[in-house]
């Protein structure tokens, strides 16, 4: 039998990667203003030891315009729903302040957060999102 030449960490990227996309596109592309380089690698899922279990990690923002019609917390209640309908449980509000609110979400395993930072014009909105994959075996 050939061996695969997928391997959990790809499986996990390529996932990361689409539903990064798919959220990330309920954002209409006429409120955007830009977005941010995306960092998406492995981690290890604790120091010391290569063989340990890995996962992957993906972090990307859009930037609202300023003075647009979407904030950056109604964009992120659109997303939010949107998991929740796809069978995200909401996990908890983590930090939340006048300026920025960070809601968790899980799944199966895979983790992920939505950050909306508010900030005054001229300065872009911000719409960050975190996703964190389930741990390999190895």
């Amino acid at each position: 039998m050939p061996a695969s030449s997928s391997t959990p960490l790809a499986d996990y990227q390529a996932e990361s990667e689409q539903l990064a996309e798919s959220l990330f596109e309920l954002i209409p592309e006429s409120a955007i203003d830009s977005r941010s380089p995306v960092e998406s690698d492995s981690r290890l899922a604790t120091d010391g030891y290569d063989e340990w279990p890995k996962y992957w990690y993906w972090n990307g923002d859009v930037y609202l315009l300023p003075d647009g019609d979407l904030s950056p917390t109604e964009a992120a209640e659109t997303i939010g729903k949107s998991l929740i309908d796809d069978g995200w449980e909401h996990a908890e509000s983590g930090l939340s302040s006048e300026t920025r609110t960070v809601t968790e979400y899980r799944r199966d395993g895979w983790f992920l957060d939505i950050d909306a930072e508010l900030q005054a014009p001229p300065m872009a909105q911000a719409v960050r999102l975190t996703i964190l994959s389930p741990d390999t075996d190895h």
